[in-house]
């Protein structure tokens, strides 16, 4: 009988032993890819997903949607997400802006190597940060294609925002005064309705961002930041470098996104996402073939 029973707790323990191995083993070859609530980062966390599954073996557990500006990668909830560098910098890092793209990019590798163990990969080559849009006939009509056309020939128009804009450090006041900007009016807009107001003329002028995939529908011309008053926002991917040392093979992967991804072009995959043309990952796959980065 004693012998029995030892047989059957080996059986058990051995059974135990193969399970934990499997699961240990299911837990090194999955990554977990994030990204935050809207279009643009659904299609960049497929693009991601979809370069893992072409060039790995690794299998990918994505984790979209979270609504806070940055997504826990520091406490090992995720390996790696599409970031921002101006987000990266400024929030993540709590550093004053630098308006440079390319010191930007730089300084931000270097500290939050060092000081999050983070890795900035390449950048995609799409700066999504704030700009001014208006109506394309007002802008020929106008004579108005930078900033500083703005300045010189807005007074008889009404500026539109969100209310966060007007109280941002990198928003609405200092702008006014970097370019001393006089406008008949200034209103607060609902985010639901902002495009609405552009076309139905309750507004000149619309703070966006610069990849939003409403400016084609809405037939909107982005003013030229002539003197470059906001901050760089470009795309890259960032990762823990925990799960880089793990699999190295990654950080070629995705640096194959690097300087693939242009303004227009992301604007295009927002607009053809957001108008219900294709889903985000049948987007990505797409854009992704006619790149020449996956089959």
């Amino acid at each position: 009988m004693k012998k029995e029973i030892l047989i059957v707790v080996s059986v058990i323990s051995i059974i135990m032993l193969i399970t934990f191995s499997f699961h240990v083993q299911s837990q090194e070859d999955t990554i977990v890819i994030g990204a935050r609530d809207y279009t643009e980062q659904y299609i960049l966390g497929e693009m991601l997903t979809l370069l893992v599954e072409e060039y790995t073996d690794l299998e990918v557990e994505q984790r979209f949607g979270y609504s806070t500006v940055l997504i826990p990668i520091t406490d090992g909830e995720v390996d790696l997400y599409p970031a921002y560098t101006g987000t990266g910098w400024s929030v993540e890092l709590g550093r004053p802006f630098i308006y440079q793209p390319n010191i930007l990019y730089q300084q931000l590798k270097k500290a939050s190597l060092e000081e999050l163990d983070i890795r900035w990969l390449d950048r995609y080559g799409f700066n999504n940060t704030y700009g001014l849009a208006m109506r394309n006939q007002d802008v020929k009509d106008m004579g108005i294609y930078t900033y500083s056309d703005l300045a010189l020939k807005g007074n008889p128009l009404i500026f539109g925002a969100e209310d966060r804009f007007y109280v941002r450090e990198d928003g609405y006041p200092g702008l006014v005064e970097k370019y001393d900007f006089q406008f008949k009016e200034d209103k607060v807009l609902d985010i639901e309705r902002k495009y609405d107001a552009i076309n139905e003329g309750d507004v000149d002028i619309l703070e966006v961002f610069s990849t939003d995939g409403l400016l084609e529908e809405y037939d909107l011309y982005l003013l030229d930041d002539d003197q470059h008053y906001f901050p760089p926002y470009e795309a890259a991917t960032i990762i823990r470098m925990d799960t880089l040392e793990k699999h190295p093979e990654l950080e070629e992967v995705f640096n194959k996104l690097g300087g693939q991804i242009s303004n227009e072009e992301m604007s295009q995959l927002n607009y053809i996402v957001e108008n219900g043309e294709m889903d985000a990952r049948e987007a990505a796959r797409v854009f992704l073939i006619s790149k020449g980065l996956i089959d």
